[in-house]
Formats: structure tokens, sequence, C-alpha cells
């Protein structure tokens, strides 16, 4: 459970993101870290709440639909499952792009750019029709090798931190610093996507608070010492497309930045795995509670995983890798979670006052406070978001809308 956390929560973001907050903030980027990490940390304590209550797969959406009814936890669902299938596409684009570091040639073959994305989205396909454990023995050998790799750059680039790159005389405005917080969010998130599992677990009660927590405490500091080591060492971190490599190759000249591409290739592919995961699994607790067709919610008799929800899931994100205008689609990632979150939080207080629901195995002290300064931290938060990406979240949760129509006409 816990490798299973870091995965999702540690994604490929942390080797892009520290140029985008410095363009933003500056030096001043590390306190819009800590920021987010402070945010996130009120968010999470209301998932661990939320999240003791139940053993069945699903996530928000079990949540939701036990807060505010069948047609919110769909939408949740709904929501949760296109953002991650549609992120997970773009994700295996840009890591066969990286693969394109030891293969120059690879990203201007467009025949052997599909057939490498092919081959892996695939096979990931393959590794979580096996099984959950299967699934999960791959998930944390990646886990391992790419928290490693970013380790390794943080013990090494600590010793080649200059001191004179900390120097700012310049304040960002506050929509700078606010845009900086907003691109963290994507960086934290991640964790809801862990309690969508929560069905293969021994002990979801109680793994669920304990894993929360201590993965954003470890993540937080593992990714403010990644934007110091990034700060103290690349003079140009501002307008760097690959800022952990660049740093690494400044530092170790010759070897560095392959070390980190390769940590790198590897993050994108454990959080391929990882996504492949958890999108199936929130498929499967769609139909599990009956709003999505029965039969994805098969689960396989030898491999007890639910492995017609695996097989659609790998099919819609190979069929979405094709398309090269999907990267623009990931603007809606922090917009379609913040509102997940807020759906979420706004869960705890309700679930508070119903005496039908399962009880809390864990909670949280001053609840409704700490709820209600999470809503408000998100509506904060998608402040920041453009018209553009309204229009297009309001399109995902229309063509959900359409079809929970359309099923619960077709069941009368």
């Amino acid at each position: 459970m816990l490798a299973i956390m870091v995965n999702l929560t540690i994604g490929g973001g942390i080797y892009a993101l520290p140029a985008e907050v410095f363009a933003k903030s500056g030096v001043w980027s590390i306190a819009a870290m800590l920021v987010c990490a402070a945010v996130t940390s009120l968010i999470v304590a209301c998932f661990a709440e939320v999240g003791s209550r139940f053993t069945a797969s699903g996530g928000s959406l079990v949540y939701a639909q036990a807060a505010f009814g069948p047609f919110a936890g769909f939408t949740m669902g709904w929501l949760s499952f296109v953002l991650r299938v549609v992120g997970m596409a773009a994700i295996g684009n840009i890591a066969i792009a990286y693969a394109g570091f030891f293969f120059p040639d690879l990203p201007q073959n467009n025949s052997a750019f599909l057939l490498m994305l092919s081959f892996l989205i695939a096979l990931l396909g393959g590794i979580n029709y096996l099984g959950i454990r299967t699934s999960v023995w791959v998930n944390n050998l990646f886990t391992i090798t790419k928290v490693v790799t970013l380790l390794f750059f943080v013990v090494v680039g600590l010793f080649f931190v200059q001191k004179r790159q900390f120097v700012s005389t310049e304040l960002p405005s506050l929509h700078q610093f606010s845009g900086s917080i907003l691109l963290m969010v994507f960086a934290f998130s991640g964790f809801d996507g862990a309690v969508t599992t929560t069905g293969e677990m021994k002990n979801p009660k109680r793994d669920i608070p304990y894993s929360l927590f201590r993965v954003l405490i470890f993540k937080t500091v593992l990714y403010v010492l990644v934007q110091v080591v990034c700060i103290g060492t690349l003079a140009g971190l501002g307008a760097s497309k690959k800022p952990v490599a660049e740093a690494a190759e400044l530092m170790l000249p010759g070897w560095g930045g392959m070390i980190i591409s390769i940590g790198a290739l590897i993050s994108f592919i454990a959080t391929l795995n990882g996504g492949m995961l958890v999108a199936s699994r929130i498929c499967f607790g769609m139909a599990e509670q009956q709003q999505l067709p029965r039969w994805l919610a098969a689960i396989h008799p030898r491999f007890h995983s639910p492995h017609i929800a695996i097989l659609i899931t790998t099919a819609l994100v190979l069929a979405l890798s094709l398309s090269n205008s999907l990267l623009f689609l990931l603007t809606l990632s922090a917009l379609g979670r913040s509102i997940i979150y807020v759906v979420t939080c706004a869960s705890l207080i309700s679930l508070r006052r119903r005496k039908e629901v399962p009880s809390a195995a864990f909670v949280l002290p001053a609840g409704n406070l700490i709820a209600v300064l999470s809503i408000i931290a998100c509506l904060f938060i998608m402040m920041g978001s453009t018209l553009k990406e309204w229009y297009m979240l309001a399109g995902v949760i229309s063509t959900g809308t359409v079809i929970w129509i359309f099923l619960k006409f077709w069941r009368k």
C-alpha cells in the first residue's frame, strides 16, 4: 500500500516542475511548495477520515455517493477515470519522447514511435491483468528505482549548491505565486488515486490514514530538496526543459544526465503502471456500484483481477495515446482534481451527520473546520484556471451526465 502511494504521488512531474515554478516565483518557489504541502495536508487529513469509513473500491466515487447520492458518485468516478486515462495517454507519449535521449531518431520515426508506445501500454495492461500482486511487485521495483535515483540527485547535488543562487531582490506577484501553487497541486496530487484500490487491501481502515500521512511528509521533504538543488546548481533554471537532468549533467559531466534520464524513464513507466492500476479500479468500482454495466466488475477466476475493466482501460489509453493533441488536456488535471477534493472534503461534513454509514476508524480532530478550510483553499486555487479549462471540464462532465441518463433510462 505504501509503495503504491509513493509511486502514484511521485510521478514524472518532479522532473519538469522545478523549472516551471521557478520561472513564476524564483527562489520563492520553495515557499510555494511548502504552502502547497500545507494545503495538501488539510485535504489529505479529510481523505484519511473519509477513506477510513469504507472498504469498497472506488475512492471518491464511493465517498460522494454515500454523502450526496448516486449521481454525485458517478460524476466523481467518471471525472477521475477520464482524467487518469488522458493523463496516462499523455505520459505514454512523453515517456517515448524521453527515450529519444538514447535513440535520437525515435521521435522522428512515427512508425517506431507508435510501435514502442503500443508495446509499452499493452505490457503494463498485461501486468495489471495478471492481478494486483504481480502489478504491485512491478510497482515496488519501479518505485524503489525512481526514489533511489532522486535521492542520489539530492545527496550529490547538495554538495554543489551555490548560496549566491538564492539571493533574490524581487518578490513574485500574488498571481505568480498562486500560479506556482497551482502547478504544485498537480505535483502533490496522486494520493487520491491510491484509495481506489481499498477493495484489495487487507486492512484499508488502518492502512489509508497511516500511508497517506507518511507519504505526504516524505514527498514534501524530497520535493523541497530537489528544488533546492536545482536552484543552487542550475543558473538558467527557469528556461530549462529538463532541469533535473541538466543540473545532474553540470554536477557530474558525461554520466550524471544519463542516470537522471534513465530515472525519469523509469518514473514515467512506474507512473503509467500505477495509473493503470488505479484507473481500472475506478472503472471496476463504478461497475460494482452499478453505475456502469455490471460486466465491467467481472473478476478473473485465476488472477482475481478486474480483467474486463483493465482491458477497457488499456484500450482507451492506447487509443488516446495516438493523438498528439492530448498534451493540452493535462491542464485539466489540477482543476478537475480540485473539484474532486472539494467534493470529498464536503463529504466529510455530510458523512459525520449520517448514522447509516460505517463509522470512521480515524476521526480527524476539528474535522468540520479543516474540511471548510480545505474547500476554501481549493476554490482559491481553482481561481487560477482559465475559461478554456473550465469549458473543457464542463464538456467532460456533460458527457458523463449523458452516459448517466442513458444508463438510467436503459435499466428501466
